[in-house]
């Protein structure tokens, strides 16, 4: 609310406007607004009958500021209490995260939508099991697994499953099957899973299995039960796992956790006619800096990250580099491109 739409709220417009994707806005920080009275867990419809003219006013202010920049970018925002139509409008819910006030009003918006509009996809739980692979991580005594969101169908011990790996498509066979334990999020689940032997969607699950190397976060895990259905799935995981990102001769290296977001961060590059060499999923490593040092334009020596880490030995071989290697990496794609015009700037 205080701030507006930021840059990083005005790239995530333009992915979800390309991408046709609903949304709804949540405008933080109302409890900010000068004279604005904050009562915990309180529902916003009531809060803001709670409220002097004076804040209202100034909320007002803030709202309408916000329907005009949307507006520049093609969208039509109401406040959700006042939207009659939501195929035509995008509901916006003043909230405060840190007093808890407004949250059951999004939550009630987000769930009313997906109710009225997503009914058949959260329905889908019937037939073979497909999820998305959130990351793929090391677990004592389990080695290497799978965290992953269950959106369709079931999976259970056992069941032959096709990934999409940096090599195509490869089959294995669900080892174990984690949930996690009580109301925990995967993200905050720490060592709290529970063993299941089956799961349905839509719900979140830790997967261990054989052969997991060089499995791409971001892309589909599909549950086969014949030759005919594995053909299938694992043809369409060789063409998932071709990035469809023009490489050049000569041009920067880009890396990022993900196969969309690896994906998206070309797509900027490519707006901007910035030529791309190497493009790759998961961390920085040391051989990437050192493929990064043998582009022979020296404005051409730098690896882009996007929502990735770059490892120790990488980080040495950076500060050591006598090419002048050069490592951008951020959560946010605008500040690498920032970031990566300023270095230019600066070498030229």
């Amino acid at each position: 609310v205080m701030d507006g739409a930021k840059p990083q709220t005005v790239e995530s417009l333009r992915v979800l406007k390309e991408s046709k994707t609903p949304f709804v806005i949540a405008a933080n920080k109302i409890d900010r607004i000068h004279g604005w009275n904050s009562e915990h867990g309180r529902s916003m419809a009531e809060s803001m009958g709670d409220q002097s003219k004076e804040a209202m006013g100034l909320f007002e202010q803030r709202y309408w500021d916000l329907v005009g920049q949307f507006a520049e970018h093609g969208f039509n925002i109401e406040r959700y209490d006042r939207v009659t139509d939501f195929t035509a409008d995008i509901a916006l819910v003043p909230v405060s995260a840190r007093e808890g006030e407004g949250i059951q009003d999004l939550l009630a918006v987000v769930i009313g939508l997906a109710e009225r509009y997503l009914d058949e996809q959260l329905t889908d739980i019937e037939g073979s099991g497909e999820g998305t692979v959130l990351e793929m991580k090391e677990e004592r005594g389990l080695g290497k697994t799978l965290d992953v969101i269950l959106h369709r169908g079931s999976v259970k011990k056992g069941d032959e499953i096709v990934l999409v790996t940096d090599d195509g498509g490869r089959a294995t066979r669900v080892k174990g099957l984690f949930s996690p334990r009580g109301m925990s999020e995967m993200r905050d689940a720490g060592n709290r899973w529970d063993a299941s032997e089956e799961a349905h969607a839509a719900s979140g699950l830790k997967i261990s299995a054989p052969n997991l190397d060089g499995v791409l976060a971001g892309t589909t895990l599909r549950v086969v039960h014949n030759d005919a259905e594995r053909a299938e799935a694992l043809a369409a995981a060789q063409a998932e796992s071709e990035l469809s990102i023009e490489l050049e001769e000569e041009g920067v290296c880009i890396k990022a956790d993900t196969v969309g977001g690896l994906e998206a961060l070309a797509k900027e590059l490519n707006a901007i006619e910035v030529p791309i060499r190497m493009a790759s999923i998961g961390k920085v490593s040391r051989r990437d800096i050192r493929n990064t040092e043998a582009a022979s334009n020296p404005l051409h020596r730098v690896i882009m990250a996007f929502s990735t880490d770059i490892l120790p030995d990488a980080i040495t071989e950076v500060e050591s580099s006598e090419a002048g290697a050069k490592h951008i990496g951020s959560d946010i794609i605008y500040r690498i491109l920032e970031e990566h015009e300023e270095w230019v700037e600066q070498r030229t």
